[in-house]
């Protein structure tokens, strides 16, 4: 008897887990300042490193902080700072070699002021999904036995892989007419389009600038401009590709007030994922007339990427200023954090829930600065079929702020990624053993189906070929009926 084995490469799925990391810090202040209120803040998170040691996955990364500030003299001013984080996730039946995936997103970010200084409280949220690639062989296929019996199954593989990444610069001006000093900015990327020439990708894209500026009379204004860029790199080519892109770095700085602009400098890492694609055929089970063997089965469970949907969400959202609070003369400036709390089926397609925590800094009739923050819960539907095992990953790209009185509005443009992800059940054959057990019957059965049999089912409890139970008994078909009779010789 032959017997054929070989490494499928499949992905198996570990498990996967969410847990939260908290962070209780103090951010260092520009030199000589003083704070006497925390006006507004905003973050943006990103997971840089992700490993598997021993029942666990340890991460890092980074919270990259804008903040805005208010003097003992009233005097706003804003600057930038970042905090480090590192995690151990635990998980069971994680060794080390394996890999996880780890997505975070914030639930909470807020900075107070104390006698001075600065006290960060923040709430990560840390998904993690570990796999591995399966590297103990399974059995492909027998032969060499009379009346030899296989069943087989076709696997499809579909795997997530990076294909390229690139980091290119963007130096651009934008308009900012009476500009004497920027107090803050921030910045998001968005890829649009990619397009394939050999072994090279064209990637194009916007990078969102949000910019709070101060004229030299003190006026405080409110700018946003989407700059354009493309890039050109080395990566594989898979037909479901789709990329992110990240600003890592940003600076926006005042020219002379007099030519009414700011120049804009920034980083952006571009990553290309696509699926990388196969198919493997497995011995499920097998048997012969003579049980000269027995196939031992093993369970296992797959997990194969389907790609990833994307699309840009317009909201416009109403926030209520707080009781305590004057109403806005104007607003001027609001930042949103976004987090995906769950997704759900809509018709059919993939629904996201999430929340926007909200931050508004806004001018009262006196001139006074006063902000508020509120929690907005969203949905947002992709384009696309639902699948449970879906990760999803928002973007802020940009808010703005309008209106007055009591409620203002908010305009909110949100870049989702939806990466879809597949468990699926794999009953394979591990191993062939040499005997097996002789069913005790011997000559003519009339055999009743069961609930569930199969023509399968019948043939190896019986020791019988397939070919010969449609020869005793003509054509059956499947399902079979509960009770339905069917002649065996043994």
């Amino acid at each position: 008897m032959e017997i054929q084995t070989s490494i499928p490469g499949l992905d198996t799925l570990i498990g996967s887990t969410v847990a939260q990391r908290l962070i209780d810090s103090e951010i260092p202040l520009p030199e000589g300042r003083f704070a006497a209120s925390v006006l507004s803040v905003s973050a943006q998170l990103q997971v840089e490193e992700s490993a598997c040691g021993e029942q666990s996955v340890h991460t890092s990364g980074r919270l990259s902080l804008q903040l805005l500030c208010q003097s003992d003299s009233g005097d706003p001013f804003g600057f930038s700072s970042s905090s480090g984080f590192t995690h151990e996730i635990a998980m069971e039946g994680v060794q080390e070699g394996m890999q996880a995936m780890v997505t975070g997103q914030l639930l909470e970010c807020r900075c107070v002021a104390e006698s001075g200084r600065l006290r960060l409280n923040a709430v990560l949220e840390l998904a993690a999904r570990v796999t591995a690639a399966l590297t103990t062989p399974l059995v492909t296929g027998i032969a060499g036995r009379a009346g030899l019996e296989t069943r087989m199954a076709q696997i499809e593989k579909r795997r997530r892989v990076l294909l390229g990444e690139h980091t290119l610069r963007v130096r651009e001006e934008i308009a900012a007419p009476n500009v004497s000093r920027i107090f803050l900015y921030s910045g998001a990327a968005q890829m649009r389009e990619l397009s394939y020439s050999g072994n090279s990708v064209s990637a194009d894209g916007g990078l969102y600038v949000s910019v709070l500026t101060g004229a030299s009379d003190g006026q405080l204004s409110y700018l946003t401009q989407i700059l354009s860029f493309t890039d050109v790199f080395e990566a594989a080519y898979a037909p479901d590709a789709w990329a992110t892109a990240t600003v890592e770095q940003l600076s926006v700085t005042a020219a002379d007030e007099s030519f009414g602009v700011a120049d804009v400098e920034a980083l952006i890492h571009l990553r290309l994922y696509g699926v990388e694609c196969g198919e493997t055929m497995i011995l499920t089970d097998a048997y012969d007339e003579n049980a000269a063997f027995t196939c031992v089965q093993t369970e296992l469970t797959g997990l194969k990427c389907l790609g990833a949907a994307q699309k840009r969400f317009s909201l416009r959202e109403s926030v209520q200023i707080p009781s305590h609070l004057p109403e806005a003369y104007r607003p001027i400036w609001a930042t949103a954090i976004p987090a995906a709390t769950g997704v759900c089926e809509q018709d059919g397609k993939l629904c996201a829930d999430a929340m926007l925590f909200v931050s508004v800094l806004y001018q009262c009739d006196g001139g006074m600065l006063h902000s508020f923050t509120e929690d907005i819960p969203v949905q947002m539907v992709f384009d696309c079929d639902f699948v449970p095992d879906a990760v999803v990953t928002l973007n802020c790209l940009s808010v703005q702020a309008s209106g007055s009185g009591r409620t203002p509005e908010l305009q909110f443009t949100i870049e989702g990624c939806a990466e879809r992800y597949a468990a699926y059940p794999v009953r394979a054959t591990a191993e062939v053993v040499a005997g097996g057990e002789k069913p005790p019957y011997q000559g003519v059965i009339v055999y009743c189906a069961d609930a569930g049999d199969t023509l399968w089912s019948i043939g190896k409890r019986f020791l019988v070929p397939l070919s010969r139970l449609s020869e005793w008994n003509g054509p059956l078909t499947e399902p079979l009926a509960e009770g339905q009779q069917i002649l065996v010789i043994r």
